[in-house]
């Protein structure tokens, strides 16, 4: 695997490579989407590179809502789901999902027809690997 070295610009792409290229762990959490989001409203919570958001959507998923803090992942994994061909079911938000919530119910309603704000599956992989590698923490 080749190693990538942090800096304060490339960092979260560093992060979401390795994990990416776990294979064990990213093909868990696409059998787990699977199985789970078919005809589904999903919020995908700390986004990052999108992948999550796109298992989701390829699953079958109705609607997928995905929130990312950092511009520069938000803006990667927009290319992403847009690669995929899949922006009419995914929409990327950039913010604190805290900050964007207004946003992130408008789209909700609209996936469903207008009515309340819900969502069928919460999906988040905020951890990363070693638990602080993302600076989450104060």
């Amino acid at each position: 695997m080749a190693r990538c070295t942090p800096t304060r610009t490339l960092a979260p792409f560093c992060v979401q490579r390795m994990m990416l290229q776990d294979a064990t762990r990213t093909q868990a959490f696409k059998a787990a989407i699977f199985a789970i989001c078919p005809g589904k409203v999903v919020l995908d919570v700390g986004c990052g590179s999108g992948v999550l958001a796109v298992f989701a959507a390829q699953a079958g998923a109705r609607r997928v809502v995905a929130v990312e803090a950092s511009a520069a992942m938000a803006a990667c994994a927009r290319a992403v789901v847009e690669g995929n061909g899949l922006a009419e079911r995914v929409s990327v938000l950039c913010g604190r999902v805290e900050d964007v919530a207004e946003a992130v119910d408008s789209l909700l309603r609209q996936a469903n027809g207008g009515a309340a704000a819900l969502v069928d599956v919460i999906v988040s992989e905020w951890m990363g690997y070693m638990l602080v590698c993302e600076n989450m923490f104060p």
